[in-house]
């Protein structure tokens, strides 16, 4: 239940206090993926840590999970610095740092939304990202295919 993976990822960051100083929010349907849960987590805890890291104290950030046809869509939006178009084309390279400025002292290695795609890639899976540029925000959408509730099943336990 990719919507459960989300609310527990998101639960887990709002009681350590990552989200005390923004204003952060979920709203969750059930929607159903063939996937590694703890890829999947990794996933959306990267997402929403990146969304802290970048958005101002009193920020917004709406994480959603909902399903669209055959797919299941889990859509962060932020109030965060921006992307530009430069930014946008490269954001999901390994090791690719945007400037953002010598005030900047949030940082990075480069590879967090590198790691979301490949993951999600993994999964028969696709990661898009918008931004009208600096100072408007970003939203992230992953896009995974949506499993029929009879497809998925326990696994076999034996013994």
């Amino acid at each position: 239940d990719l919507g459960g993976i989300a609310r527990h990822a998101f639960t887990a960051l709002r009681d350590t206090g990552r989200f005390a100083d923004h204003r952060a929010s979920i709203a969750t349907d059930a929607v159903l993926v063939s996937a590694d849960p703890q890829r999947i987590e990794q996933v959306v805890t990267n997402l929403l840590v990146n969304a802290v890291k970048y958005t101002p104290p009193g920020g917004v950030i709406e994480l959603a999970v909902y399903r669209a046809g055959e797919e299941a869509v889990l859509r962060l939006r932020d109030e965060g610095i921006g992307m530009t178009p430069e930014d946008l084309g490269h954001a999901c390279e390994w090791f690719y740092q945007a400037n953002a400025g010598v005030d900047d002292a949030r940082g990075g290695l480069g590879i967090g939304l590198a790691l979301v795609r490949t993951l999600v890639e993994m999964h028969a899976g696709r990661v898009d990202i918008e931004s009208a540029g600096r100072g408007t925000g970003t939203t992230v959408t992953v896009r995974l295919p949506a499993s029929a509730p009879e497809a998925v099943r326990e696994p076999l336990r034996v013994g």
